[in-house]
């Protein structure tokens, strides 16, 4: 159920573990995500995302199979072309920041390229070890969000399939999502359940950028 991918993208299959159990509807959600802003998130000049995504221009085009949503502010542009495959009833992605002003873009930092959340209750979390030369590679791993409501995987030494494999399932048993982090590097996942609703945050271990003018 994961393609492989390049650049910094994510990708997320909304799938049932049993067939007789209805699945979450990919074109419902991304559309959702579209309407509140809550696909990614970063911070503009020191501004959290929630302070100040909602001062940007917007535009979203519908084409063939997903959509690119568009930001505009001060000159920088965020573009995140969507695509989504609803025979698998999945959707990939991946975001550019481009630069249009005559001078430097205030810092971008934090970058998230999955910020967003699913709705699900009693969930568990599988993951699986990376490979670091040991007896325990590649083995899966459970942790119940219920009991310990948050969990954190990170990538610290550059490769991206050291200690955790880049991909991850979230599931009740009933329904569930399964996702992949196309990045070569560094990279974190956060998960935490609170109520029924199941946020998600992955994305590069750190970001902190300003782009020169003209600069994608």
């Amino acid at each position: 159920f994961i393609r492989v991918i390049g650049r910094t993208r994510s990708t997320i299959f909304c799938s049932p573990a049993k067939k007789e159990v209805q699945a979450i509807d990919v074109k419902e959600w991304v559309n959702a995500q579209i309407e509140n802003n809550t696909l990614l998130s970063f911070d503009l000049g020191g501004t959290p995302y929630a302070e100040h995504i909602g001062t940007w221009d917007k535009t979203v085009e519908e084409g063939d199979g997903g959509y690119t949503v568009t930001y505009k502010k001060d000159g920088v542009i965020l573009t995140t072309d969507i695509e989504i495959d609803e025979q698998a009833n999945a959707v990939e992605w991946v975001h550019h920041f481009k630069n249009e002003a005559q001078a430097d873009s205030p810092v971008i930092a934090n970058i998230l390229a999955l910020d967003a959340t699913v709705a699900m209750e009693a969930p568990k979390f599988t993951g699986a070890n990376g490979s670091n030369d040991h007896e325990s590679d590649f083995e899966p791993f459970t942790q119940d969000l219920t009991e310990k409501p948050e969990c954190l995987l990170e990538q610290i030494a550059g490769f991206s399939s050291q200690y955790y494999l880049p991909y991850f399932d979230i599931s009740n048993g009933e329904l569930g999502v399964m996702g992949a982090i196309g990045w070569t590097g560094d990279w974190q996942l956060k998960v935490t359940h609170r109520e029924g609703q199941v946020n998600m945050k992955a994305g590069m271990m750190a970001t902190s950028i300003a782009l020169y003018a003209g600069e994608q």
